[in-house]
């Protein structure tokens, strides 16, 4: 399988990468999915670990970070919310079906890819830099 690719090309490369990052969104999901069953305890600490540490790497290679970074947040808050409302393994089962829902994906989509904000903070330092000639 895959010997007649050229990995060395542009476009072999990006679906190199693409099929990195797809995989490691599976595992976070995966990892996601089996908080439902263990909500609690030093398992549930490390598929929470494995989890983010997996899809702050899918993240990465989509040039998504920040998008990244604002879900997780969010998770996060709703997490507290959810745990003081319904106790720990009942606010970790309902936060982790939402998360499986899309539901915090839903909430920061509004945040531009990496390269975009990276594209406008750019912009507006070089503007300042000409305003200040």
């Amino acid at each position: 399988m895959g010997a007649n690719i050229g990995w060395g090309t542009p476009e072999a490369q990006l679906y190199q990468k693409a099929l990195n990052a797809k995989a490691l969104d599976d595992a976070s999901t995966a990892a996601t999915a089996g908080l439902l069953l263990n909500p609690v305890g030093g398992t549930a600490a490390l598929l929470n670990g494995v989890s983010v540490t997996t899809g702050f790497g899918s993240a990465y290679l989509e040039g998504e970070l920040i998008n990244e970074a604002g879900e997780y947040g969010l998770s996060e808050v709703f997490q507290v919310g959810l745990e003081s409302m319904l106790g720990k393994r009942t606010g970790t089962r309902v936060n982790t079906l939402l998360d499986l829902s899309g539901f915090h994906d839903k909430n920061t989509d509004f945040i531009p890819e990496d390269s975009k904000l990276i594209e406008d903070a750019n912009t507006l330092i070089s503007r300042d830099d000409d305003e200040s000639k």
